[in-house]
């Protein structure tokens, strides 16, 4: 059992406000001291610097966190002529969001003790293996589920395992967080 606490659609002008930190701060302190399973906050993808925000989270009693919740994005069928879901822009994901998703996760895990999961983008079992890579413990692929169904997970994983075995990787340790250790300029 965990909580997964979404504090990852705030008002825009909080998320850029003074007090934005210290009040997602003071929110997890208060939801840690009132429960004793794992508290796992889901950040908004908005942030200015997400590795301060992940520190502080972190400092503040979360057991783990989630990067990111949705973006904002207009997803847009060409044979209907008109945007997928509601009419206008929506907190959704999918392959596009990958790219900020794993840059932030990079950056973020070597300073953290704390697991990461890593959310946004995933539609292949190569987009797995890239956030294992940049120090996720864990990948999310809710939206490869919505848009391909459920037997897209069993896709993930064998793809995963094809990957480990033409690398000769056994386990996902042998080469969790290999980018995130790198010297990126």
């Amino acid at each position: 059992d965990a909580l997964e606490l979404n504090v990852h659609c705030p008002s825009v002008v909080l998320e850029k406000g003074p007090g934005f930190v210290d009040m997602l701060s003071e929110a997890i302190a208060l939801v840690r001291s009132a429960v004793r399973i794992p508290l796992i906050p889901k950040m908004t993808p908005q942030l200015e610097n997400p590795a301060f925000v992940a520190v502080a989270l972190e400092n503040a009693g979360a057991d783990a966190l989630v990067m990111f919740g949705r973006f904002t994005g207009l997803e847009i069928d060409v044979d209907q002529e008109e945007p997928v879901g509601r009419r206008g822009y929506a907190w959704h994901g999918g392959p596009w969001s990958i790219n900020y998703s794993l840059r932030w996760v990079n950056a973020t895990s070597p300073l953290l003790s704390i697991p990461i999961a890593g959310c946004g983008g995933v539609a292949t079992a190569d987009d797995v293996v890239k956030y294992i890579l940049t120090g996720a413990t864990v990948v999310q692929s809710c939206t490869a589920i919505i848009t391909q169904g459920y037997h897209i997970v069993k896709s993930l994983n064998q793809g995963l395992r094809d990957w480990m075995d033409r690398k000769g990787y056994d386990r996902l340790e042998d080469f969790r967080g290999h980018i995130a250790r790198m010297e990126l300029v």
